[in-house]
């Protein structure tokens, strides 16, 4: 591009992650793409201002393009947009047999997962709320096994669901602790950890405001 991109004021509230920060500049994108129809991917973070104890509050993030004032922090939500708290979804995680059902769910295809990386986004935010003790965790680490979507409505043709704004995303995924690491003996080396994580999501089109909702009950069973 010829021109600086504009850019696009993201409101957040953060913990000390810095995996933190690209997520949530990617979570912006990614409710941009869905209110828009667009494909676009995060580009740079420009600017990033923080409090006292290294809490972030406003992040402003370059995009490869941009049509749109960026709505302003309504009151009633404390001043963020995007809104991701760990709620009590779905009472457990559906049996395997549950993901014939193909009226209520659909189960991605490898292909579908490469092309919508914010499947892994919502992976990646899952884990690091169900584990904030870790510092600053590697989330090159992760890597997705099976994804399952569950809507109200029987959507036809079933991969639209993907782009409901009201839909559960049932994701199971594996942990590899020594990713990358020397081996350190029989004692040094943790083996790989299945995880899965439930992620409601919730998208206001008339508001331009999107919720994501997690399980992490799972989150740290091994499977």
């Amino acid at each position: 591009m010829d021109n600086k991109p504009k850019s696009c004021l993201l409101h957040y509230e953060n913990s000390d992650f810095d995996s933190e920060v690209f997520l949530y500049a990617k979570l912006g994108i990614h409710k941009y793409n869905m209110l828009q129809g667009t494909n676009l991917k995060l580009s740079c973070i420009e600017k990033c201002n923080t409090r006292s104890h290294y809490k972030i509050n406003t992040l402003t993030v370059s995009i490869a393009r941009l049509k749109f004032e960026p709505p302003r922090a309504n009151p009633e939500h404390h001043g963020w947009l995007y809104d991701c708290a760990q709620v009590r979804l779905p009472d457990e995680w559906p049996s395997e047999d549950s993901f014939n059902d193909k009226k209520r769910y659909y189960v991605m295809k490898k292909s579908e997962l490469r092309k919508r990386n914010w499947i892994r986004l919502y992976m990646e935010l899952a884990f690091i709320h169900a584990n904030e003790d870790l510092p600053n965790p590697n989330l090159s680490n992760l890597v997705i096994m099976k994804v399952a979507v569950e809507t109200e409505e029987n959507v036809k043709p079933p991969n639209e669901r993907l782009k409901a704004r009201n839909a559960v995303f049932y994701i199971r995924y594996r942990y590899y602790p020594n990713k990358g690491r020397a081996p350190k003996g029989n004692n040094g080396h943790k083996p790989p950890r299945d995880r899965v994580a439930i992620v409601k999501r919730t998208m206001d089109m008339n508001k331009g405001l999107l919720k994501l909702m997690f399980d992490n009950r799972y989150a740290k069973t091994l499977l």
